[in-house]
Parts: structure tokens; sequence; C-alpha cells
């Protein structure tokens, strides 16, 4: 896994730069497999990243960034380069039939990559979003996630950090998979554990990264990532913490007393 960060910035096409220097430098294991470019040349500010983890799997993530504050996102089952459109099934919308999309704001910006999963950061805003596979229980199963937001909300009024809340209204974030083991598009998902709600022998608070769980099926863990929500303890955002010789961020969404969502991303 590869962590990288740089300063970003909220105007059009910055969120683009961005996602084609992490999978151009990052996006792939030793075997070949994980993220490339699909189409370079799909229009203005339009990102186009195919995932594929192994032999089996794979989806193609659209960034469309040629906006200020936002890009909207699409999942696709393929694309075709030569006519620069999606082909077969797709997601782009989520609840109250909302774009799926990205906040961006300027300042720093984070993002951790694999083969599997791109979770990005923006520090300013205190919102982390998941982009492609769990940890899959099982393999044998197609089943990409997309966590962040919906264009509910008109303005860059967002409060919650999407990797730290879960919740069905229509105006808070996305948890949704592409696709689920039954093979339903786009199909609302959940995560668990919820906090920090064990601890050790030794009195240590357990850190575990989160089991998504779609209609009756646990997917996988999300890889890299604990979505703690609001239980207790409370840290500052932006707070490094050592687990284990591991470094974790912590980005916590909040508004004086009310909390928003809580999250750690493991550095390493």
């Amino acid at each position: 896994m590869a962590w990288y960060g740089r300063y970003g910035y909220d105007t059009a096409g910055d969120l683009k730069a961005f996602f084609d220097y992490i999978v151009t430098n990052y996006g792939q294991d030793e075997n070949g497999y994980g993220w490339t470019i699909k189409d370079a040349n799909a229009g203005t500010n339009i990102g186009v990243y195919q995932c594929q983890p192994d032999a089996n799997s794979k989806f193609v993530l659209v960034i469309k960034d040629n906006q200020t504050g936002y890009a909207n996102v699409e999942y696709w089952d393929d694309w075709d380069a030569v006519n620069h459109v999606g082909v077969g099934n797709s997601m782009t919308i989520g609840k109250g039939s909302y774009n799926l999309i990205l906040c961006k704001k300027t300042g720093q910006w984070f993002a951790a990559i694999d083969k599997d999963r791109v979770v990005f950061v923006c520090v300013p805003m205190n919102m982390a979003y998941y982009l492609g596979y769990p940890d899959r229980f099982d393999t044998s199963y197609n089943t990409p996630l997309f966590i962040g937001w919906n264009s509910s909300n008109s303005s860059q009024g967002y409060y919650h950090n999407p990797l730290g809340w879960n919740d069905t209204a229509n105006a808070t974030p996305e948890w949704r998979a592409f696709r689920a083991v039954s093979g339903t598009y786009s199909v609302q998902s959940y995560g668990y554990p919820t906090g920090f709600i064990t601890l050790t022998p030794d009195s240590k608070y357990l850190l575990c990264e989160t089991v998504v769980v779609c209609g009756n099926y646990a997917l996988g863990k999300l890889k890299g990532v604990f979505s703690k929500f609001t239980a207790a303890p409370v840290v500052y955002s932006n707070q490094r913490i050592l687990v284990n010789g591991i470094y974790w961020l912590a980005v916590r969404a909040n508004s004086g007393s009310t909390e928003y969502g809580m999250c750690y991303i493991r550095e390493s």
C-alpha cells in the first residue's frame, strides 16, 4: 500500500490530476494488477480508471471534475475508450436519486492506494472516502464499494465524514455496493463494528478494520480503515495514532460538541 499527500485545490481538474498521479505511480502491484488509466481522452477534466485487483474482478471508476468544490462519480462494468462511454451496468446515483460525488476543498489532501481501493482524504473538510474493493472474504464475488457523498446538499454545507457516518437519510453520506452478492447493482451497505467497543486484557482500546455488510452478507473489511462513527474516546482530527508500530490518521468531523463521524486510516 502507498500513502501519498499534497496540497490540493478545489478548482476544476485538480482532483482528476491527483487521481491520475496516484494511479500512474502507485496503482499496481508487482503482478500488474490494480489501477490503470482506462481512457486518457474521455473529455475535459474527466478521469477514467479501471480497477482490476485479480483476473476475475474489475470495475471502472469515472471522476467528472470539471467544476469547483466537487466531482461527480460513476461506476461502470467496463468502458469504451474509442467512443468514450461506459459499457454495461452503471452506478451514478444514490439515496433520493442524487448524484454520487466527492467533495473537495483547498488544503491538504491524502490518499491510501493499493490494487483494490483508494481511500481519499480531504483534510480541510475532515472527510474521507472509499473507492474500490474491500478486503473480500470471498474474492469470487465482484463487489466494489462507494463510500462518499451524494449531491443532496446544493452547497458545501456538508458536516458528516463519509467514512465515519452510516445513515439512510438522503442528506447524509452514501455507503453503497456497486454489486451485491446476489448480483443486484447499486445496493446500500452498512459498517460494523461501530466504535471502540472492546478492551484488550491490558485495558487498551481495540482498533479493528470495519466489516461491510450488504443485505445478508458480509462482503469483507475496509482495507486499512476503522470507521469509529461517534463512539468514545474522541481525539482531534488529523492526529496520527501509533498502534503496534503502525500510524493511523484520525479524521473527525464535528461542529462544536456535535459529532459527525470519525474514522482512522492506516498509513502503511
